[in-house]
């Protein structure tokens, strides 16, 4: 059986050289020299041997991705797919490839991540939401291999996270509707099950406390969905009803744009209207609110980049990254 050296001897170049054709990366090989390389490959029939370099280097050149919720449907929704989008991006550039993990509907994450070692990756990702359970945490913080934690869990510490900045995107979207005079706001959202609402409303309530405008227990209402358009009808029928409502996701977004439609109210000239995660484009106010958007297509290259820092050993330390979330303003295009 050939091997590289038969290869470099035939063609009269290093071995360096065959393994760059091999590799496509033939930039680094002139073109005549290159196509030597490939002409005595054909002769020999020399097959490259992938094993055998992963014994010498030590690395498989792939990572793994895989999801905490377990529905195979994740890996084409829209924030999966822009994150895996980045993360492919970057992967390419590096010639890597990528080990897409079915998740278990029955058994969980744990003993996906408690596998990783056998299954020949050189790192992994985990793209959440991570729910709080402690021994989902407990298996993340002790794998065996690299990891970071896409929309991770404030519970991993010693893992490597990679998080949007909801806080801060609802914060600066409420202190400029309050520079624009705004005083009277309502924040309506889904029962706090996930630390994502958790901090949208918290940056609601520093911007409402920073702005100087009232803030009461009615400011911030969380509820049931079929309880949100009361909710809206309510805070309309008030002395100082809300000039702007803010929503913390796209089902919240979408029943409020519909109760203020049925009640007569004009968006965005009568009220504004916030929606973290947008809402439907075919939405006839879909280009009429304040979207704010989880840069996820950011967020798979960031974890990239600080996973291959966590596989090449040059960071020691988890990191806990925070990407600034995509403001959309009235009229404008995603």
């Amino acid at each position: 059986m050939a091997t590289i050296r038969d290869v470099a001897r035939r063609a009269g170049v290093s071995h360096t050289a065959v393994s760059a054709v091999i590799n496509g990366k033939t930039g680094r090989v002139s073109e005549e020299t290159s196509e030597r390389i490939r002409a005595s490959i054909r002769d020999l029939s020399f097959t490259p041997n992938r094993i055998a370099r992963q014994l010498v280097t030590g690395k498989f050149d792939t990572i793994a991705v895989c999801f905490e919720r377990g529905n195979s449907s994740h890996f084409i929704e829209a924030p999966a797919s822009r994150i895996l989008g980045g993360f492919a991006d970057m992967a390419e550039a590096k010639d890597m490839s990528i080990l897409l993990i079915p998740p278990s509907r029955t058994k969980g994450l744990e003993p996906i991540i408690t596998s990783m070692p056998s299954k020949s990756v050189d790192g992994a990702i985990v793209i959440g939401p991570i729910t709080d359970d402690p021994n989902t945490i407990r298996t993340i913080e002790n794998c065996l291999v690299p990891l970071v934690a896409i929309e991770s869990n404030p519970g991993l510490v010693m893992t490597s996270t990679v998080d949007t900045d909801n806080a801060a995107g609802i914060r600066n979207v409420v202190l400029e509707l309050a520079s624009q005079g705004h005083s009277q706001f309502l924040f309506l959202g889904p029962d706090p099950t996930f630390q994502c609402f958790v901090d949208r409303a918290r940056g609601f309530t520093e911007a409402i406390q920073q702005s100087g405008a009232p803030l009461t227990e009615r400011s911030l209402r969380f509820a049931q969905p079929n309880r949100i358009r009361d909710l809206v009808d309510e805070a309309l029928k008030e002395p100082q009803p809300p000039t702007v409502f803010v929503c913390a996701d796209s089902p919240t977004g979408t029943t409020v744009l519909d109760a203020l439609g049925e009640a007569g109210v004009r968006i965005p000239e009568d009220v504004s209207v916030v929606v973290s995660d947008g809402i439907d484009s075919k939405h006839k106010n879909a280009h009429s609110i304040v979207s704010v958007f989880v840069a996820y297509r950011e967020m798979g290259c960031t974890a990239f980049r600080l996973l291959n820092e966590l596989m090449t050993r040059q960071r020691k330390e988890p990191a806990h990254i925070k990407v600034a979330p995509q403001i959309i303003m009235p009229g404008s295009q995603p």
